[in-house]
């Protein structure tokens, strides 16, 4: 019996810190993130507009998130060695992925909440708070550029008042 307890208790304790994820702890005016008071991702692949950038607080600020370094060609979620220094050559691009809880509107009893996880990256170029960065070669660059020809065509954010790109 005290085995199953203390068993018990060593879990409660060890694993939260084990299973923990990022954690967005600063938005930056310029739109970077800083990740576990340890280090800043720039949203890769994408400029944000001003507008958007003013919303991110409101979106992610200390909220769990998966980040996903961009390295070239190839992914790493492992952000080991990245310095908070604000040399631009230990700033990191990231995909930032976070679940979110939908309904259907308008709610009735028989709606379910929704839960999904969306990048971030992807959510701002759909909703017209970001562009598709120029010379954007990454692996993921077709699906923004077809994202923001939606959103072009729906005239969603920022492409309601652009007239050019």
């Amino acid at each position: 019996m005290y085995r199953i307890i203390l068993i018990g208790l060593i879990s409660w304790w060890i694993l939260p810190n084990a299973l923990a994820a990022d954690k967005v702890t600063k938005v930056f005016s310029d739109g970077q993130l800083e990740i576990n008071n340890e280090y800043r991702v720039e949203l890769a692949g994408i400029e944000i507009a001003p507008e958007a950038i003013r919303t991110l607080p409101i979106i992610v600020s200390g909220k769990e998130v998966i980040v996903e370094l961009e390295h070239g060609n190839s992914h790493s979620t492992s952000p080991l060695n990245i310095s908070m220094e604000t040399n631009p050559s230990h700033l990191k691009e990231a995909y930032v992925y976070l679940d979110t809880e939908e309904i259907e509107v308008p709610y009735t009893l028989a709606n379910q909440i929704q839960r999904r996880r969306i990048m971030l990256n992807e959510f701002l170029i759909a909703v017209g708070g970001a562009k598709v960065r120029r010379g954007n070669d990454s692996q993921r660059s077709q699906n923004f550029k077809m994202l923001q020809d939606a959103a072009k065509a729906d005239e969603q954010g920022i492409w309601s008042y652009e007239v050019s790109n």
